[in-house]
């Protein structure tokens, strides 16, 4: 029933992108997106094998570091805001552009995962 209802789901999302024609902008975007897909997979595989359980702080700010290095590369301020000593967790990366025209955008994230330093790890299948 599930698997039906995804199938289902994704066929209604999916017939109005593919029924219509695309602008020239649009496939411009397309075609980088597509160019762009092997080194999102491995950005994502970087992070998601990487052994940053929530008590494993170095590993947690190895991932801060990761994200930060991307976030500054599409001009965004980074912070790193220790909390080691106040609340025995490693911290949260702050990301922030002052830029007074377009709309305001909050993400919220984790950097952490459910690797603890012992864990064997499973990796990104």
């Amino acid at each position: 029933m599930r698997n039906t209802f995804l199938t289902l789901l994704f066929a209604i999302i999916i017939h109005p992108v593919f029924s219509q024609s695309l602008s020239k902008k649009e496939e411009t975007i397309l075609k980088e997106v597509e160019k762009l897909d092997q080194e999102s997979i491995s950005f994502l595989e970087r992070v998601i094998n990487s052994i940053c359980g929530t008590l494993n702080f170095e590993g947690v700010l190895e991932n801060s570091e990761i994200f930060g290095e991307v976030f500054r590369e599409i001009g965004f301020d980074t912070n790193w805001y220790d909390l080691r000593e106040s609340v025995n967790r490693a911290g949260h990366l702050f990301e922030e552009r002052k830029e007074k025209k377009g709309k305001r955008l909050l993400l919220i994230g984790h950097l952490d995962t459910i690797f603890d330093r012992d864990s064997p790890l499973k990796p990104l299948t």
